[in-house]
C-alpha cells in the first residue's frame, strides 16, 4: 500500500504513487495511467524512480494529494 497517492497535475487521468522505504532513505515512486473511457487497458504502469525528500516536498506542492496514509 502507497504512504502516499498524488493526482498529476501536468498529465491527465495519471497519478504518483509513492512509498517511503526506510532501509534506503528513499521514496520510491510508480506513475500510474489510469482508465480512459474507450481504451481496452484499465491501468498501465508508466515509469518508476527514486525521489529524495527535496524532490518529494515539490511533488507534494505542485499536486493535488488524493490519499495520505497519515
Amino acid at each position: 500500500m502507497p504512504d502516499l497517492i498524488l493526482k498529476d497535475s501536468k498529465n491527465q487521468n495519471t497519478v504518483f504513487c509513492i512509498k517511503y522505504i526506510e532501509e534506503t532513505h528513499l521514496n520510491i515512486v510508480v506513475k500510474l495511467s489510469l482508465e480512459v473511457e474507450g481504451a481496452d487497458r484499465k491501468n498501465s504502469v508508466i515509469t518508476s524512480y527514486q525521489l529524495g525528500a527535496k524532490t518529494l516536498k515539490r511533488l507534494i506542492k505542485n499536486n493535488k494529494t488524493l490519499y495520505n496514509k497519515d
